[in-house]
């Protein structure tokens, strides 16, 4: 019923004649009263609402540069488009006059945007943008002032009022979206990267410090992160590390649980997602943690013979008097700026149809559209028109100020473009187009479905960012402490715990306590009468911050063949105990996921019940300020919409930790470490005893120092698991993608270290290595007291052909050192033969065809972003028993002899990290040729 009656409303005011349309929206009191609703209902002013003073931005219709109307993007908050204005009103009426605050300013030439008032409705906050003069140093950027309502307009030298807020640096970036917090701070979105960031880069070797850009592949657009200032703009400080932007920071008032919070958007980026999801954060920037819709992102309008709805994504958050979120629903862009107001019900939902683990039994939906589901989400004509802002007001009420307006299109009459409403019964919509909305600010009555004009709308104005001076108590103050040193802690209570639920990684474990046990389960893959631990170490990865085309425009070629992981750096390695936990140290205020490796060295790769992959990293970046730690329970499935990562709405830990039976035996079922407290995991065990166990290492090195043989000798276990190491200092004569300060034996980890690995330096001489096979600790394996050649052009190149193809490489793979590819000049060849599939070829080069005349294709040996998943890696494959496998038909040369691979381990792990995190030619943008 709620639908028919806003439609029926809604109708009711657009049918009106074309010719008096404009009329009525240029004075919508002359229609009907200044009490007129929208679908004409006499509505009595309300004191407590238009008694308030409102603020609200006047903006001409945007435009391109030959004067076509246009849409913003919201993945783009630095645009600027000029000619706005920043009105403020005495009170929320259609009668109170206008106040220009920006006018002495900037004029009709700037723009101004993000409008928010402090508590007590006395000083407003908003980004403001002067007039573009072309090549202005420093250049002009978006700054914040404040409007002091208390005091009379001026710019006079001393007592300008609007002021600039930043005094210092303001053109060091873009500076958005200012919002007072408690403790006399404002929160605000900016892509000025001389703070954190900054000096990160710099640390990362990279020539200076720049603006980094969101995550995607050549971007230009920077990525603005969430910073903290004091009220006087002193005491600068970044609170998020995402790749992408974060925007539209709040404080929380009074949803349950989360109050003096920040609530703000963040546009998840990494590879598969492009989306902005809820989250929120204490306000000094710790425990970041998912709020609402990771999941819910398809949701928006369904399209006539469409099978999915369209994408939407969730900006503008409020919260409401009754604890809820209002947000505005829109794409990116192709919109004009507007969207649909949806209500979330964050209280107990994650997802439109996921409750938090302890409502589970609530059905939903946890999302509503508030138009009633009218407002058209994709391009195109909207019937129910479009909102641009909504601002719920927090008296109680269930009413918004929103700026919106009605649908309106173009048509020609008569050779002319004229623009009607779209339910004139004169327009046929099969042929008209969308014309520019024409936003005005109104009173939404949410319950009754009715509008309220405020400031009428007008052909060829934007009325938006409408916000009210609510005379408000102070949001809850959580203590701002922004933390000290240059490191923070991850914990993670088991791998093994997928949403609750015991996941064995392809293991024969059907319990997360056998894998836990050292007398029922190995990290040694020879001993076969024991379970097989799939995770063995933690790999921390770092995004690469990318620069934009003026600080360094390299080529596109850079990345590789696979665009969608950019460019990786890795951060390090942390064992994961037998019972799947980790503790581990990393570097703060960094973006960074995480990958599950196993033995090898190659991140876990199984298949879930449907044959579906599940390669074991985390699908969002991660932070951690300095000095804190950021705990999580377990993994998430890709394939579940389970709630994850908001603690206190996703399923309960599936590992309780240390037994009271195993504190009081003073050791870990069948190991030989101690828990010092009931639940506490092997990790924690481990590192309170000894905290320099919390540093990671670019090595990989395992030795067993948890299996007690004295009380598992009555078990499977025979022996202790050997030890084994993978180590930069042992890869044969060539230069390690890491700073030797950072390897062992003569250095170790430290926060500056980074794995950076590009494939013409660190991969490719490899291939050309004059090399015979060797043990695991360098010895030559001889054969007839003979070494084996194990150099890989030995075989795969045209100087060294295949002896049963004459004049071709063994296994048409050619690994030619400083053969450049014929897919792109920008890369050697051998990288495109390992990379990409490939034609077979004779031995004069010429494409080999089957018997139906087609080229016989080559498939490739490493696949980006998966070494378990690459054909390559079995070649070198090492049986249980040490010795090395049979010639089989799909491996008719295993490159293994008397149980060694000729490729060292150490070698392996290098290449298997590299596929794993993407296979880019580069991983550091400046070492790319420019563009």
């Amino acid at each position: 019923m709620m639908k028919k009656r806003f439609s029926v409303k809604f109708s009711t005011f657009i049918l009106v004649k074309s010719s008096l349309v404009a009329a009525c929206l240029v004075s919508l009191s002359a229609c009907g009263g200044g009490s007129a609703g929208v679908g004409g209902n006499n509505q009595a002013p309300d004191p407590t609402v238009t008694e308030l003073p409102i603020a609200y931005v006047k903006r001409t219709t945007p435009v391109d540069m030959n004067g076509m109307p246009v849409s913003g993007d919201i993945s783009d908050p630095e645009a600027m488009q000029a000619g706005a204005h920043l009105i403020v009103k005495k009170t929320a009426s259609v009668s109170s006059p206008e106040i220009d605050v920006t006018q002495a300013i900037i004029g009709n030439d700037g723009d101004v945007r993000d409008l928010s008032f402090s508590n007590d409705g006395t000083k407003l906050l908003f980004a403001l943008h002067k007039p573009m003069v072309n090549n202005a140093n420093p250049p002009i950027t978006w700054n914040i002032y404040e409007y002091d309502l208390t005091k009379p307009l001026s710019q006079a030298a001393g007592s300008e009022n609007p002021k600039l807020v930043m005094p210092f640096n303001n053109s060091d970036g873009d500076d958005i979206e200012p919002h007072f917090i408690p403790g006399n701070r404002i929160i605000f979105s900016s892509d000025r990267a001389t703070d954190v960031t900054g000096a990160i880069e710099l640390n990362e070797g990279f020539f200076s410090i720049f603006q980094p850009t969101v995550e995607d592949a050549k971007s230009n657009k920077h990525s603005f992160h969430l910073f903290s200032m004091a009220i006087d703009g002193t005491d600068l400080h970044q609170l998020t590390f995402n790749m992408s932007d974060d925007l539209y920071p709040t404080v929380i008032r009074n949803i349950p649980g989360l109050e003096g919070r920040v609530m703000f958007s963040r546009w998840e980026h990494s590879p598969g997602k492009n989306q902005m999801t809820l989250y929120t954060m204490k306000p000094d920037g710790s425990d970041v943690q998912m709020l609402y819709g990771e999941y819910s992102h398809n949701t928006g309008s369904n399209p006539s013979g469409s099978s999915n709805n369209a994408p939407i994504h969730f900006t503008q958050p409020q919260e409401t008097s009754a604890g809820k979120v209002m947000a505005l629903a829109m794409p990116f862009t192709n919109t004009f700026d507007g969207g649909d107001p949806v209500l979330l019900d964050v209280q107990h939902y994650t997802d439109i149809n996921q409750p938090l683990n302890p409502t589970s039994g609530l059905t939903g939906p946890g999302q509503i559209s508030l138009s009633n589901n009218t407002v058209n989400t994709k391009p195109g004509i909207s019937l129910g028109g479009r909102f641009s802002s909504i601002f719920p007001l927090l008296d109680g009420s269930n009413r918004a100020l929103v700026s919106y307006s009605l649908c309106f299109v173009t048509v020609s009459v008569n050779g002319t473009n004229e623009t009607k409403g779209c339910n004139d019964p004169s327009v046929d919509l099969s042929t008209a187009t969308e014309a520019p909305p024409r936003y005005g600010i109104f009173i939404y009555d949410i319950g009754s479905q009715t509008m309220l004009p405020i400031t009428p709308p007008q052909a060829g104005i934007y009325f938006t960012d409408v916000v009210a001076a609510e005379n408000l108590t102070d949001a809850p103050y959580i203590p701002y402490n922004i933390g000290s040193g240059a490191t923070g802690i991850i914990n993670i209570r088991s791998v093994y715990d997928m949403d609750g639920s015991f996941n064995p990684m392809g293991s024969s474990a059907t319990s997360l306590s056998q894998l836990a046990d050292p007398a029922q389960s190995t990290a040694d893959q020879d001993n076969t009468g024991l379970i097989q631990r799939p995770a063995m170490f933690l790999r921390i990865v770092k995004g690469t911050y990318m620069p934009d085309k003026d600080t360094y425009d390299f080529k596109s070629s850079a990345f590789g063949v696979s665009k969608a992981r950019l460019m990786r750096q890795i951060i390090g390695y942390a064992p994961i105990y037998p019972d799947g936990s980790v503790r581990v140290k990393v570097p703060a205020n960094v973006p960074l996921s995480f990958s599950i490796v196993d033995k090898n060295g190659r991140r876990v790769r199984t298949l879930d019940n449907n044959n579906r992959p599940i390669n074991y990293r985390h699908g969002t970046w991660l932070s951690v300020r300095p000095g804190k730690t950021l705990s999580c329970g377990g993994c998430h499935s890709p394939y579940s919409t389970a709630p994850h990562g908001r603690l206190g709405g996703q399923a309960n830990n599936l590992y309780p930790g240390a037994t009271q039976a195993e504190v009081d035996a003073g050791a870990f079922t069948h190991t030989r470490i101690a828990p010092t407290a009931i639940g506490e995991t092997m990790a924690e065990a481990w590192t309170n005893a000894s905290i320099n166990t919390l540093t990671p290492s670019v090595d990989i090195n395992f030795t067993d120092a948890w299996t007690d043989m004295t009380t598992a000798a009555n078990t499977n276990r025979t022996q202790l698991d050997p030890p084994f190491f993978y180590d930069y200092s042992w890869l044969p004569d060539q230069v390690a993608p890491v700073a030797s300060s950072c390897m062992s034996p003569t250095g170790s980890w430290n926060v500056t270290c980074r794995i950076s690995i590009d494939y013409k330096t660190d991969i490719d001489p490899m291939w050309s290595y004059a090399r015979v096979v060797t043990d695991a600790l360098g010895n030559p394996v001889t054969v007839n007291n003979a070494t084996v050649d194990a150099t890989c052009t030995s075989c795969h190149s045209y100087q060294n052909p295949d002896p049963n193809n004459p004049g071709v490489p063994a296994g048409q793979l050619d690994l030619s050192d400083n053969v450049l590819s014929q897919t792109t000049t920008d890369w050697l060849s051998s990288y495109s033969q390992l990379l990409l599939n490939h034609n077979k070829v004779d031995a004069n080069g010429t494409a080999v065809l089957d018997a139906n005349g087609n080229t016989i294709t080559i498939d490739r040996t490493m696949m980006p972003g998966t070494a378990n998943g690459s054909s390559f890696f079995s070649v070198f494959a090492v049986n249980a028993d040490g010795t090395c496998p049979p010639p089989t038909t799909s491996i008719p040369t295993p490159h293994c002899t008397a149980g060694q691979p000729w490729l060292t381990v150490h070698e392996l792990k290098l290449l298997s990290e590299w596929v794993d995190t993407g296979a880019q030619y580069f991983n550091n943008p400046f070492a790319a040729p420019k563009n």
